[in-house]
């Protein structure tokens, strides 16, 4: 998962034309309200540099469900919408993939972690748009925190994007 997510990644940044935002979904995303056209409108509007639409997993957090987007701190990787300078900048992506054989989630950690870090207040639950999946396949989902797991996520906490954090707020071009 987190090496095809990768080579999106890779992709997007080779294209020729730069678009305003990079949506990563899963195979197997259904729309359960709205459309990808609202999600379109609803990313120009409010402009956040990492965004995705309301999930059943995610959704019990949603304070202000009935707004049309609310910050958030943590979000599933069934859809993520990357603001071109996020996805450019190197910091939040490529996804951390030092031990996707044990768990596909690790990856999506560490995109949580750099976005909210980074982007704080720019990060949204776009509520107008609610998304579902319909496969339920299986894959590595180890969270424990055993030694190599506790390991690995230190690796994660020290890997040099996140060290690379601290940088001027001007370096980061937020949308």
């Amino acid at each position: 998962w987190t090496t095809g997510r990768n080579q999106l990644v890779r992709l997007a940044k080779a294209l020729p034309v730069k678009y305003s935002y990079y949506i990563f979904l899963d195979d197997d995303v259904r729309l359960r309200r709205g459309n990808y056209t609202l999600l379109e409108f609803e990313l120009t509007k409010f402009q956040p540099a990492v965004a995705s639409p309301i999930y059943k997993r995610t959704r019990s957090e949603s304070t202000y469900r009935y707004a049309p987007a609310q910050t958030m701190s943590n979000f599933d990787a069934i859809v993520n919408c990357f603001h071109v300078n996020v996805l450019q900048g190197g910091y939040v992506l490529p996804y951390y993939d030092l031990d996707d054989g044990a768990s596909w989630w690790r990856s999506q950690l560490g995109v949580m972690l750099t976005s909210v870090h980074l982007y704080m207040l720019t990060v949204l639950e776009i509520n107008t748009v609610s998304v579902g999946n319909t496969l339920h396949r299986d894959y590595p989902r180890d969270m424990n925190a055993d030694d190599t797991n506790t390991a690995n996520l230190t690796a994660l906490l020290g890997a040099p994007f996140l060290k690379q954090v601290f940088v001027n707020e001007s370096d980061l071009h937020l949308p």
